[in-house]
Order: structure tokens, then C-alpha cells, then sequence
């Protein structure tokens, strides 16, 4: 805050809430400080959250989110003028090959109870007593679920069908997804959903829970399945298995989907030179 107020930037961009409590301070010590919330999920995660950001909104000169989907649910219809999706793909990627289907899924991200993994196992179970040889990796941190899904795993009689392989580098992820068809995740809730877009990007069709943002860029049946109905997810991942042509049309699709997207370092800073040519030019 010191260092900011010695020396205010030309636009400050607060990201979590205690980066908001910087923003606060700094707008009550220089009101016409022009200043930005970026918000990343569509709630809050606990009250210190809930009321830095609340109050960071109401005096914010823009709010910016990485989803339409957390710009709905978490920005009040009086605050929504000051809104802005800011494009979250963070790498460009070529086209894959596009490969037959194989009995291989994965999920990288935080283990947590916001992914819903124990609904994913429940959905990988009933697969694999349909398509004996299914495989499944789950990739990522341990934030505090890892044992009761070893105990899950257990309990459904399908540990060696599924590897809990850790925290990996965003190259090893690639390396281990390139042997994958399906990637599996049944959040419960979610903002922008990074890893699902990774997926897609390398081809994967994503078998996931339509919350978030993830409802307005898979569409069931074309670039992904969609989990509304264990059962119904089931006999469509079975389908595909069975169906190599299709398989690859949702493959390609899936991969499509954002070959024409910007990428979050370019609209980010077209975003911030944008608001501040227009506070120039209100000034």
C-alpha cells in the first residue's frame, strides 16, 4: 500500500481478496486512483472474502471476471455497468492429431471438494463394469480429500483401475493426457474451468458437469458429454467407445472450440489500455 501510494500506477489491478484490501485502502487514501477487481469464481470463498470484495466492488472504477458465468452470479444487476469477461486460454495450441478412442481417463487440478471427484469415481465405476480395462489418473494436490478417495476407491473395488499420481508440471500433465480420450470432472462449481479448456485444446472430450462456465462452451453431444444423469453419462462415454467416427468428429470439435480465442495475456492488456484511453478521454 506504502509503495502504491508513493508511487500510483496508471491503473492498479487487484486479484483475491488480499490484494482487495490494497485496492480499498489505496481508493480511500487517492479516490481518482483508477482501479480494477478481477474476480475468478462465482461465489465467495469464506466472509473475509465475501466482504473484501464486496466492499473492492462498490469502489472499483471496473470489474473484470474470467467468465460470463462469475460476472452473473457474483456481480449485483447495479454493478454489473461495470463488468468485463476477460479471455482466460493462456496458451495458443495447434490442432491435434486426432486419435482413435482408447479406455483412458484423467483429471488434473486441485483435489478438493469443489471438482465433486467422489461422483467422478461413481461415473469411472460404472464405466469400467461396462468396458472392463478402463483406466483412470488423477493428477493434482492433495487439498484435503485425497484419503476419502482412496477410501472410495476402494470401497467401489476399482483401485487398480484408478492412479492417484500427485502435483505434476504442466509438461508431464501434457505428456501423461496425450494417452488419454476422456477428461473426467464433475464439479460441483466452478468459474472458468482452466483445465477443461487445456483438455479440450489437445483434444480430449471432457466429460464433465455443466456449472460455471463450462455450460456455455461444451455443448453435449458436439464438443462434449455432459453429466446431468450418472447413467445417461455412462451410456454416452459407451457409445463413443463403440463409435470411432464419431468419437474423433467430438475430438476435432472439441480442439476447435478455441482455435479463434484470445489468449488471457492480450486481452488482458487490450482490456487495461482500453479503460485507460476512456478514463483519458472522460477526464
Amino acid at each position: 500500500f506504502w509503495r502504491l501510494l508513493r508511487k500510483p500506477p496508471d491503473l492498479l489491478v487487484a486479484s483475491l481478496w488480499r490484494s482487495a484490501l490494497v485496492l480499498i485502502l489505496l481508493k480511500l487514501a487517492r479516490p481518482k486512483q483508477k482501479t480494477i477487481l478481477f474476480l475468478h469464481l462465482v461465489h465467495d470463498v469464506h466472509w473475509l472474502d465475501r466482504i473484501a470484495n464486496q466492499i473492492a466492488m462498490h469502489l472499483a472504477d471496473g470489474i473484470w471476471t474470467d467468465s460470463a458465468a462469475t460476472l452473473n452470479q457474483r456481480v449485483s444487476s447495479k454493478l454489473q455497468h461495470k463488468g468485463r469477461v476477460i479471455s482466460f486460454l493462456l496458451e495458443s495450441r495447434s490442432l491435434p492429431e486426432i486419435s482413435e478412442p482408447t479406455r483412458e481417463f484423467i483429471f488434473w487440478g486441485r483435489l478438493s471438494p469443489q471438482k465433486g471427484l467422489e461422483r467422478a469415481l461413481k461415473v469411472f465405476s460404472e464405466i469400467l463394469l461396462l468396458a472392463p480395462g478402463a483406466h483412470f489418473k488423477i493428477i493434482g494436490p492433495d487439498n484435503g480429500i485425497k484419503n476419502d478417495l482412496k477410501a472410495q476407491v476402494e470401497q467401489l473395488g476399482i483401485a487398480k483401475s484408478v492412479s492417484f499420481i500427485g502435483a505434476k508440471t504442466q509438461a508431464d500433465i501434457h505428456t501423461i493426457a496425450s494417452r488419454a480420450s476422456f477428461y473426467l470432472q464433475t464439479s460441483i462449481e466452478e468459474g472458468m474451468a482452466m483445465s477443461v479448456v487445456e483438455a479440450m485444446q489437445i483434444g480430449l472430450i471432457p466429460v464433465v458437469t455443466p456449472v460455471g462456465e463450462i455450460a456455455q462452451y461444451c455443448v453435449d453431444g458436439k464438443n462434449a458429454l455432459l453429466v446431468q444423469e450418472n447413467a445417461t453419462a455412462v451410456d454416452a462415454v459407451l457409445g463413443l467407445l463403440s463409435d470411432v467416427d464419431r468419437y474423433k468428429r467430438m475430438s476435432k470439435a472439441a480442439a476447435e472450440t478455441w482455435q479463434a480465442k484470445p489468449l488471457y495475456r492480450d486481452d488482458f492488456l487490450a482490456a487495461a489500455t482500453d479503460f485507460i484511453e476512456s478514463s483519458a478521454d472522460n477526464a
